[in-house]
């Protein structure tokens, strides 16, 4: 199970957005990606940004069902002012959308942005969207249909993210991966091998809302398909808060969450686990 209270959105979001500094970067607004409405993107182009750096992409959660890029400045701004351009896509969502159109959109908003740009492509996400960035990051004939080279994904960022939750419980999650019982198609670790990208997988110790086997049962497929294993523990108090690693990217307490090490291709098939007890301290992956 995931927990109770599943995948909710990110309280105090409209408080974080109006303390966000506006400068520091360039905004490309509502770029269409496809014909609904909710198929736009908000593409963030630091003022001074090197040749090298990826493009990050950010999905938020919100229980598939609720969300918008515009609550979720704060997060490109975290990594913008670390010199990252960052895009952060809105997808249809449920009842609109179950999971396969869900991760559709996902998939033909990376597929938008790799004809914009020739950096490697990190995607990032937080609870629900964290599920949306790991099925792009390891189903990559998702990609391959949109016509993205699985290769352009250079690796992938999951905080607090659902990846192993089968039976569904939930009536309305049911829904989102219905009609009928969700099957293992349905889950990112069934999608695991040894061409997958570099992944960084962070987790509270003790959040109640995506519980943390999500992230050790996929971390553990990873090692098992010979994914190079590399742990990071950090300590403070996140304790239950399933949505502090989205709070704090507004503070100063950003490192962990905004310093990307994926600047440059690595070895498919490495994997960076974090298993989060706080806020301060140490980045997720050095």
């Amino acid at each position: 199970m995931l927990g109770g209270g599943l995948l909710g959105g990110c309280s105090g979001v409209d408080l974080v957005d109006a303390l966000t500094p506006r400068g520091g970067y360039a905004l490309e607004g509502d770029l269409a990606y496809g014909p609904g409405p909710r198929q736009r993107i908000d593409l963030y182009t630091p003022d001074e940004v090197a040749a090298d750096v990826p493009l990050v992409v950010f999905f938020y959660g919100g229980r598939w069902q609720a969300g918008e890029k515009a609550g979720f400045r704060f997060v490109a701004q975290a990594f913008a002012a670390r010199g990252y351009p960052v895009a952060l896509p809105d997808y249809r969502l449920y009842p609109e959308a179950r999971w396969r159109g869900i991760l559709d959109d996902g998939a033909a908003a990376i597929a938008f942005l790799a004809a914009r740009t020739n950096r490697p492509i990190v995607v990032v996400g937080h609870s629900a969207g964290a599920y949306i960035a790991a099925m792009l990051a390891l189903d990559q004939a998702r990609l391959e249909v949109a016509g993205v080279s699985p290769c352009r994904v250079a690796g992938g960022i999951g905080l607090a993210g659902p990846y192993d939750f089968l039976p569904i419980e939930e009536d309305d999650i049911k829904g989102v991966f219905g009609p009928g019982l969700a099957e293992p198609e349905t889950q990112p670790v069934t999608f695991v091998d040894a061409n997958d990208p570099p992944m960084l997988l962070a987790t509270g110790t003790d959040d109640e809302t995506v519980r943390p086997r999500n992230t050790a049962s996929l971390a553990a497929r990873l090692r098992a398909a010979g994914a190079e294993q590399v742990e990071r523990h950090l300590a403070a108090q996140v304790g239950r808060r399933h949505r502090v690693l989205m709070e704090s990217a507004h503070t100063g307490r950003t490192e962990q969450f905004a310093e990307v090490r994926f600047a440059a291709p690595q070895p498919r098939g490495r994997i960076v686990t974090a298993t989060i007890a706080g806020t301060d301290g140490a980045r997720l992956c050095a």
